[in-house]
């Protein structure tokens, strides 16, 4: 309060002020960030989940926080601006923005990995009564084409409705984990991981399938679990993703 009724005050004064804010936050900042990080609490997911939203916060939700690495904490032209006019303090917020995010996204890691591991295991048994119980409905599809003689020809051809009830399932169940910590929050990086950890089980689970000798000699199952692998590719697979385009 006292500096703002400066109406003048020296340049030499004003780059003192703004680095010693700059000193202060960047050594509260540490001090921060060792405490939660050496925080005895348990690691359990949900105060991963609280630690990585907390660090996180800091960088969105703190703008005077950020104006003191600016140097224009306020917005008149003669209070606390750096008269030199340079980006020194523009790129050590930008370190520390990225430092918060690297700290919250190593919360967000040992959030992940119990995650994953609580994921049900895909079965891989196939037998006649896994035919019945774990695919969908099938619809009836027409062809009608001219044979040699322009006589009319249909042919009739079973298409899955669906993918695999099983899989169906252990997606929706992934998925509805997810849901309960609101899952636009995650950075992308963890998103990607998931879909990541998702696509190679899933690969795993059709690569025994394949070895199956149930599957190879029954045309059905095969008619299905390439239907299959075909959904879940353009559901989780990116395009530029070529290896593991290529291996579904």
């Amino acid at each position: 309060i006292e500096l703002k009724k400066m109406k003048e005050s020296d340049s030499v004064d004003h780059q003192k002020l703004v680095q010693f804010l700059r000193d202060c936050s960047c050594e509260n900042i540490s001090k921060l960030i060792t405490i939660v990080k050496s925080s005895l609490q348990a690691k359990t997911p949900e105060n991963c989940i609280l630690m990585a939203r907390l660090l996180q916060s800091f960088s969105e939700l703190c703008p005077n926080l950020q104006l003191c690495f600016s140097g224009h904490l306020l917005m008149e032209p003669s209070f606390l601006r750096d008269p030199t006019k340079n980006t020194d303090g523009d790129e050590e917020w930008k370190r520390v923005s990225d430092l918060f995010i690297e700290e919250s996204t190593a919360f967000w890691q040992l959030w992940l990995t119990a995650f994953v591991e609580q994921w049900k295991p895909l079965d891989s048994k196939v037998d006649l009564f896994f035919i019945l119980k774990d695919f969908p409905s099938w619809e009836t599809v027409v062809i009608t084409e001219k044979d040699e003689n322009e006589e009319t020809v249909e042919s009739e051809i079973f298409v899955p409705l669906g993918i695999s009830t099983s899989i169906q399932n252990w997606i929706f169940s992934i998925v509805s984990n997810l849901n309960r910590i609101i899952p636009h929050t995650l950075p992308k990086s963890i998103h990607l991981q998931i879909v990541s950890h998702l696509t190679t089980q899933l690969l795993e689970h059709y690569e025994k399938l394949s070895k199956s000798e149930f599957a190879n000699e029954n045309q059905k199952a095969a008619w299905q679990f390439l239907f299959d692998l075909k959904v879940l590719s353009l559901l989780f697979v990116g395009r530029e993703n070529k290896l593991m385009n290529e291996k579904y």
